[in-house]
């Protein structure tokens, strides 16, 4: 039986409470398990704070100072490596996936291995 891989999604935030439950929340549903490494660019502690409170399977670096978008991520993505992961997925810390988001992408990268990078983006706005 193949074991499931290591899927870690890093998320950068910054002063981001208001999208802080769809997004963790549609972590813990999805189908695939995941570890979620948030990278807390925020000043202070009230956000921090908050998701060790409410979601205490985040593993979270605090920085400092706000490192920006790019540089956070590579923190987030260093852990991921040394931490032994297959697959690290970034993610927006005003997004959410669906359930089954993961899964497809594990599928995908392991049909087409040639694939470097992959993405998903769906839009869930009504027209």
């Amino acid at each position: 039986m193949k074991k499931k891989p290591k899927i870690f999604v890093i998320i950068v935030t910054y002063k981001g409470m208001r999208w802080y439950d769809k997004c963790f929340t549609s972590l813990r549903e999805s189908t695939m398990p995941v570890q979620t490494v948030v990278v807390d660019n925020t000043p202070g502690e009230d956000d921090a704070k908050y998701i060790k409170e409410n979601y205490p399977e985040i593993h979270i670096i605090k920085t400092d100072e706000n490192l920006g978008f790019g540089k956070a991520n590579n923190l987030g993505m260093r852990y991921a490596l040394d931490h032994g992961c297959d697959y690290v997925f970034l993610l927006n810390q005003d997004a959410w996936i669906e359930t089954n988001t993961l899964g497809e992408l594990v599928r995908i990268a392991e049909k087409y291995p040639e694939y470097g990078l992959l993405g998903s983006n769906k839009s869930t706005e009504e027209k």
